[in-house]
């Protein structure tokens, strides 16, 4: 095999760490720097749901809906290589709480539209505000909401 100099990564963040898995995976070798164990970065946190965010940057739209559907061929690819990737993702769901009926029907027009570009949203239902206590009993809202399934913990 043909000698490469190693990869240097800074940052052992998810981005950081899934580029150093995927460089390794593919026989380069990587020197990954990260100065604490457990911190996230507020710029990789906007892809566990990024379809209902009032931003309107296109761009960053276009990178968290594809980075929200690559973490199912990630875990995949773990699995694949022997480890155990169960603790790493699991489909939960995001609650929105809306103050108006407008809000919570467009929240199911625009889960509808988003789902050809992002098949990952999944079921979006609206809630009563006694159905969400139902569900999260620490939550007493005076609104209902939609719940959207599919997204990432």
């Amino acid at each position: 095999m043909k000698k490469h100099f190693p990869f240097i990564i800074v940052g052992g963040g998810i981005v950081g760490s899934t580029a150093a898995y995927y460089l390794t995976r593919s026989g380069y070798p990587v020197i990954l720097l990260d100065k604490e164990v457990g911190q996230a970065s507020q710029a990789a946190a906007g892809i566990i749901c990024p379809w209902f965010s009032k931003r309107r940057n296109k761009k960053w739209y276009h990178l968290v809906v594809h980075g929200a559907e690559f973490y199912r061929q990630f875990i995949q690819d773990l699995t694949e290589d022997g480890f155990d990737a169960s603790s790493l993702f699991k489909e939960t769901g995001t609650l929105i709480l809306r103050k108006n009926e407008k809000d919570l029907h467009r929240d199911l027009e625009n889960a509808d539209s988003k789902r050809e570009q992002s098949p990952s949203i999944g079921k979006v239902s609206t809630l009563t505000q006694e159905a969400i206590h139902d569900l999260f009993p620490l939550i007493d809202s005076p609104w209902p909401g939609s719940l959207i399934k599919g997204v990432a913990e």
